[in-house]
């Protein structure tokens, strides 16, 4: 009986649901994202493209409960227009090592150096939030993150 209980919560933990202490169960939502997506005026298709993610995969970011760093800075970026051209250009004018340059981006070190490998396949994603980074920015969710548009244009002065 117990492991059924288990097994139920693991499945509507994976499934972007949350269980109440009586079992009942209720959707999360990022609201972060939902609200970003809303002050831009985008459909999920247009949220998704301007983010060079799938739909798919930007609906699984928006039921869960925190963005992923690199997530929440590419939001950043497409708020404030601004995307790197060369990964390599960024990591070199930043002195970056394979260490700081993966935990600025919030992804691991061999995905940093892959990046760094092959800067004509790092992904928009990536380019998006090395842009916000430039500027100063902290991703989209956390505290202190500039979330609206005119918030980013006082930022930017």
């Amino acid at each position: 009986m117990a492991l059924s209980v288990y097994l139920l919560m693991f499945i509507a933990l994976f499934c972007g649901l949350e269980v109440g202490i009586k079992g009942a169960m209720k959707e999360v939502m990022n609201e972060a994202l939902s609200d970003w997506q809303k002050s831009h005026g985008f459909t999920y298709e247009q949220a998704a493209e301007s983010l060079g993610l799938g739909r798919t995969m930007f609906w699984k970011y928006l039921k869960r409960p925190s963005l992923p760093r690199v997530i929440g800075l590419a939001c950043q970026g497409v708020s404030i227009g601004q995307c790197v051209r060369n990964i390599t250009v960024w990591h070199k004018r930043h002195r970056h090592t394979y260490v700081s340059g993966a935990a600025a981006l919030g992804v691991s070190r061999a995905t940093y150096a892959s990046y760094l490998r092959s800067p004509d396949k790092v992904p928009r994603t990536v380019m998006l939030a090395c842009g916000a980074l430039d500027e100063g920015l902290e991703p989209l969710g956390q505290d202190g993150a500039v979330t609206r548009w005119s918030e980013v244009a006082e930022v930017r002065g």
